[in-house]
């Protein structure tokens, strides 16, 4: 899965109604996306297929039709992947460290400043991670950051020295952090490992389920570079891997690389001179879908679309087969602005709009009217033409979810939402 922490544009709107269009900075309070509390109903991330997979095989398994269909395969993230071990009372059995001469921390300066930024994943059954930095001396140099499963963090010196400070700790929506700090020289070694404490160890231990994944660490004292993880994926165990990276203390190690899969679809248009839009659009078969929106209720509706290629603007028809004139459209175009139109429907009842790096995040909260769900996606190209000659042009598809949300849409009698002041 890509990396949803950071948003760039949002729109939030609510109670539309009428022939209301929103674009670019409107905005009105109300209800958003799906919650917590909501009723997943369907959801695919691509992640049961692979680049191999043919046109039938996505359909089978994803119902997505239209279009010119494969699945793009992405590496998001090669690691170092330590699965630990715990006795009952769930603390780990050993533990994950850089050996000090490999990572240029053997005999370290009191007078200079280390500075050490690196990207990890605690994954499992974790009640808390602690990164112990220590010198020969800890009564003087015992400092750790500790990171809890709700992506908290912070450092804490119990030496008499206050020789750590943590300058950044950020956890992602998939449980990646970024984390920046540093440490004083402590005339002597400076540690670098890592403690464990599960909440199961009993489960933990038999199912191998739980660890840290390390994808980066730099090390330097001033402007000096000091050490740099590295690795080739597909090393397996505590010789191999140290031999590559200087990491050790843990049997049950290796180096992956993880993926990420997403839907393309590669369209094909109408010339330039008969206006260049699509000739078939990707849609997924509202009657293998088979979700009916039923009035009364409301449903969250969220995707991860990127335009690629000559790509005018992307239409995505939210429709509900059956019940006339149910066409409520978000329109996505390759500026990164976007408009939402209800065309008189009364059917998106709120939701949110977030363009960063290429890829627009859509969510939509839909007021069910009793048709079957059908998302599709038109397609206006800039260039018809040579997106035809080249085969260049279409979109990504990622992270289709439906959900109902748990709490009903206002009867005719009842009020919507309060106009904003």
């Amino acid at each position: 899965m890509r990396n949803k922490k950071n948003k760039g544009i949002a729109v939030l709107l609510s109670a539309l109604c009428g022939a209301a269009v929103l674009s670019g900075a409107a905005a009105l309070p109300g209800r958003t996306a799906a919650r917590a509390e909501d009723t997943l109903l369907l959801g695919t991330d691509f992640e049961n297929l692979s680049a191999s997979s043919t046109e039938d095989e996505i359909y089978a398994a994803t119902y997505a039709a239209g279009a010119k269909r494969s699945v793009e395969e992405t590496v998001t993230h090669t690691c170092l992947d330590a699965v630990y071990t715990f006795f009952d009372n769930g603390y780990q059995q050993a533990m994950l460290y850089l050996d000090t001469n490999r990572g240029g921390l053997s005999a370290t300066d009191s007078s200079a400043t280390y500075s050490f930024s690196m990207e990890l994943q605690l994954y499992g059954l974790i009640s808390q991670a602690v990164l112990m930095i220590q010198g020969a001396d800890t009564a003087a140099y015992n400092s750790v950051i500790i990171f809890y499963p709700d992506g908290r963090a912070e450092a804490v010196n119990y030496g008499t020295e206050k020789f750590v400070t943590l300058q950044s700790a950020v956890m992602d929506e998939e449980g990646w952090w970024k984390v920046d700090y540093t440490a004083g020289g402590t005339g002597s070694y400076l540690t670098h490992q890592y403690s464990v404490v599960t909440t199961d160890p009993a489960t933990a231990n038999a199912q191998k389920n739980t660890g840290i994944r390390l994808s980066a660490l730099e090390i330097s004292k001033g402007a000096d570079p000091l050490y740099s993880l590295a690795f080739q994926p597909g090393l397996s165990g505590n010789d191999a891997v140290f031999g590559a990276t200087g990491f050790a203390g843990i049997a049950d190690v290796s180096t992956k690389a993880f993926t990420d899969n997403r839907l393309k679809a590669v369209y094909s248009f109408w010339s330039t001179a008969e206006g260049g839009w699509q000739k078939e659009g990707m849609y997924f078969n509202e009657n293998a879908l088979n979700l009916t929106m039923q009035t009364g209720k409301q449903y969250a509706v969220e995707f991860e679309l990127t335009p690629f290629g000559r790509v005018s603007q992307v239409v995505c028809i939210l429709e509900q087969v059956g019940i006339t004139g149910q066409n409520p459209q978000i329109v996505l175009k390759a500026d990164g602005t976007y408009e939402i139109l209800d065309n008189n429907t009364g059917t998106i009842a709120g939701g949110e709009v977030v363009y960063e790096d290429g890829t627009f995040r859509v969510s939509a909260v839909l007021n069910g009217a009793g048709g079957l769900f059908k998302p599709s996606f038109n397609m206006l190209s800039s260039d018809a033409d040579g997106a035809n000659q080249t085969g260049d042009t279409g979109l990504y598809l990622d992270d289709v979810k439906v959900s109902l949300h748990e709490t009903e849409a206002p009867g005719p009698d009842e009020p919507g939402p309060e106009e904003p002041m």
